[in-house]
């Protein structure tokens, strides 16, 4: 499975998230506080990953903190990118939220999606050139 990172402020928490999912998916509960998210016989999983922050290239560390001092971590791990990309495009349209697509790429929730909108074909595990422009800034 491939997973992408999500970031969020510490008051935003998996209740938040999940509430913002759309109705035409069905989310169960799973192990270790992580939901399973299906649509179409496609699923992904979604919990908070304490250990991203250790994984987090310094670059990308210090970017992150820098525009959340005290960042809390989602991972969203899925095999259909077709459904991850809808799921981030339903959640992670936020200004406050960044999305780490573990292949070079870290934006805000809002420019990552418009991103999505713009290259509805994109795959990012094949070649990504895109980096965070203005959440560096």
């Amino acid at each position: 499975m491939e997973a992408v990172i999500i970031v969020t402020e510490p008051d935003l928490g998996l209740g938040e998230l999940r509430r913002a999912i759309p109705p035409t998916y069905t989310v169960e509960d799973a192990a270790n506080g992580f939901i399973v998210i299906s649509r179409d016989g496609g699923h992904v999983y979604l919990g908070e990953d304490t250990t991203s922050d250790e994984d987090l290239e310094p670059e990308d560390a210090a970017r992150i903190r820098h525009l959340i001092s005290n960042p809390r971590f989602y991972v969203l791990e899925f095999s259909d990118i077709d459904l991850c990309k809808a799921l981030l495009i339903a959640i992670a349209d936020r200004p406050d939220i960044l999305i780490d697509n573990d292949h070079g790429t870290l934006l805000s929730g809002t420019e990552f999606v418009e991103l999505l909108r713009s290259r509805a074909s994109w795959d990012w595990r094949q070649s990504d050139s895109r980096r965070a422009s203005k959440t560096s800034q």
